[in-house]
């Protein structure tokens, strides 16, 4: 039975023999849980409800077989250290200006064309890469020279955290002209960890720590919020598999909120985007789960981008909202404010 379609009805007796009764209901819609009883009590029950991220996928219709063959569904959920969750906040602050955002992104790719070009010899595959961690036999031997961006003050601050965060002086070391990385000192998987944080996974711990502070200013506390999800679906010989990742998640009892990010302004892609966050947050939390993405669209292009969306999926019921670049000024509280009816 699917999780928004149950109910639940239990009677009581009080000690002076008065009797109540316990509704509870799972609803479609997102609506609170609700005691009722002769005393004109309410509370909101759904943080009674410890469900965890898989079962409440496997309760939502995301089953366990696929065909003729038993699968095996693992969930991975992380909460991410709060140092790091600061860095990204701050490294993503400095990203607002547009030539700070022009200078990142020439030296990520000066980097990746350091990192799969210059050894691997495959540059035609390169679009099949991105943002893989290249291999290490393709890591290059020279220094790789640290930006600087030309807008931000506090720049020689943000790189000395990150040194401190990823790979210490091993890895950053000073040159003639600032800083410089030394790829090779480093281990695969410290690799992995920096190039994952410098892909605008800022962007992510901004939202992760703006819906925190959201959910607390609307006095939502007991909510489980989540950098990142991961659902991986396999049979035991491998053969069929499933693996999407959710950027960042809230989850109280039976209710699910997924928020996906993007720093792109294309209109075509970011309406996939907006496609698939929607059917993946369905498919983890059911008919009632909400979605946001945050993209780096003007707000009149963003609503236009909504409209878009909801002409192929439907009247609007609050599913999903696309909030553009307007927002990151106070995204804390435009969260607030789509929240503001749960």
């Amino acid at each position: 039975m699917s999780v928004n379609a149950m109910e639940a009805l239990s009677a009581y007796r009080y000690e002076d023999g008065r009797a109540c009764e316990l509704e509870t209901s799972f609803l479609p819609t997102g609506e609170n849980v609700i005691v009722h009883s002769k005393r004109s009590s309410t509370a909101d029950e759904r943080a009674s409800w410890a469900l965890s991220v898989s079962e409440l996928a496997e309760l939502n219709g995301f089953a366990t077989e696929y065909f003729s063959t038993q699968c095996n569904l693992r969930v991975t959920a992380s909460k991410p250290d709060p140092a790091l969750v600061e860095l990204g906040c701050d490294l993503f602050t400095a990203l607002q200006v547009p030539e700070n955002r022009r200078v990142y992104a020439d030296w990520l790719q000066s980097v990746w064309t350091l990192c799969w070009d210059s050894n691997s010899g495959r540059a035609k595959r390169r679009w099949a890469r991105w943002p893989q961690t290249p291999p290490k036999e393709s890591w290059p031997k020279q220094p790789i020279q640290w930006m600087t961006l030309p807008n931000y003050p506090n720049w020689e601050l943000l790189t000395t955290r990150l040194r401190d965060h990823f790979g210490g002086g091993n890895l950053w070391c000073r040159s003639d002209s600032g800083w410089a990385l030394h790829l090779e000192h480093l281990v695969p998987a410290d690799l992995g960890r920096l190039n994952q944080f410098l892909q605008y996974q800022c962007l992510e711990l901004f939202a992760y720590r703006s819906l925190r502070e959201a959910l607390e200013r609307a006095g939502h506390l007991k909510w489980n919020v989540y950098h990142s999800i991961r659902v991986a679906k396999s049979a035991p010989n491998a053969t069929v598999h499933r693996d999407f990742e959710l950027d960042v998640v809230a989850v109280l009892g039976y209710e699910l909120l997924v928020i996906s990010c993007s720093l792109s302004a294309d209109q075509a892609a970011l309406k996939r985007k907006a496609f698939e966050v929607l059917h993946r947050a369905k498919q983890v939390g059911g008919n009632g789960a909400r979605s946001l993405l945050l993209c780096a669209l003007f707000a009149e292009e963003a609503r236009r981008l909504q409209r878009d969306v909801e002409e192929d999926t439907g009247p609007r019921e609050k599913n999903l909202e696309i909030l553009g670049k307007d927002a990151f000024r106070d995204l804390p509280n435009r969260i607030a404010k789509y929240l503001s009816d749960l």
